[in-house]
């Protein structure tokens, strides 16, 4: 367990731009569901992201390759590089190492595979030590 790499993608506003960060110590697990349509069923599948965390004095952190990196929940973090955040339907993770400039997202989507926009955030660092994120 904990033992893949995901790249998180934090949205930037002012910029129109991303800002990365390569998380170690992730576990990935794929969500399959289906949901009936009138005509047909569409296959829906996501995936949840479980992602360590830890805690000392300064506050919540994760392992990153570059070291840690504390959060900053997303009205706190106000686009601050040197934390990372979790922001529902603005942020993305790929899986694996990934160091791109210049983001485009639709461009990404049509060149790479396993490209996750986050929907949903779990945390539960207080009592299991890390967060939970849905996405797809």
């Amino acid at each position: 367990m904990y033992k893949q790499i995901v790249t998180l993608f934090n949205y930037l506003s002012s910029s129109d731009d991303y800002t990365s960060t390569v998380i170690n110590g992730v576990e990935v697990q794929p969500i399959y569901a289906t949901t009936p349509k009138v005509t047909n069923t569409e296959n829906d599948t996501s995936v949840l992201i479980i992602i360590k965390c830890f805690e000392d004095s300064n506050g919540r952190y994760i392992h990153t390759e570059n070291g840690n990196k504390y959060y900053k929940p997303p009205k706190q973090w106000k686009e601050n590089t040197n934390y990372f955040t979790l922001q529902p339907n603005f942020d993305f993770l790929i899986l694996g190492k990934y160091e791109i400039q210049d983001i485009s997202l639709n461009e990404l989507k049509n060149n790479l595979d396993n490209i996750f926009m986050v929907n949903q955030i779990k945390d539960f660092s207080d009592d299991l030590g890390h967060f939970e994120i849905i996405a797809n």
